[in-house]
């Protein structure tokens, strides 16, 4: 794994404490899975600002969805509000979207992909007809 419980663990007081290796795990697995979409293979991932942000959010998403009990609401609240996990769910779902957004094969690798001339790594066939 590129990060540990002990990385992330005081970037939220909420979530922190509840984090385990299961959700680092699933982390990880996400972060791979996202980078292949990408072209960059597990062995050429590296360490780096982008992906530590998006695992950090990724681990701390998934440990608010694990710890969320506000499927209907708070029930001293009549229903009406979410606890602070559905709260954060929301907040690291966002920012997950966001980093997506973000991400790139130099953003996994720090290198531009071979054969590259720029940012736009992708082509797309047009038929006429």
């Amino acid at each position: 794994m590129l990060l540990g419980i002990e990385d992330i663990a005081d970037k939220d007081a909420l979530l922190g404490p509840v984090l385990t290796q299961d959700i680092m795990q699933e982390a990880d697995d996400a972060l791979y899975a996202l980078a292949a979409q990408y072209g960059a293979a597990r062995e050429d991932v590296k360490k780096g600002f982008w992906v530590e942000r998006y695992v950090e959010a990724y681990a701390f998403y998934r440990a608010a969805l694990k710890n969320s009990y506000s499927a209907g609401g708070q029930p001293y609240n009549e229903g009406d509000s979410e606890d602070a996990y559905a709260q954060k769910v929301k907040f690291y779902q966002n920012e997950i979207k966001r980093l997506e957004s973000k991400m790139s094969y130099k953003a996994f690798t720090g290198t531009e992909q071979a054969g590259s001339t720029g940012p736009y790594l992708s082509t797309i066939r047009l038929h006429r007809g």
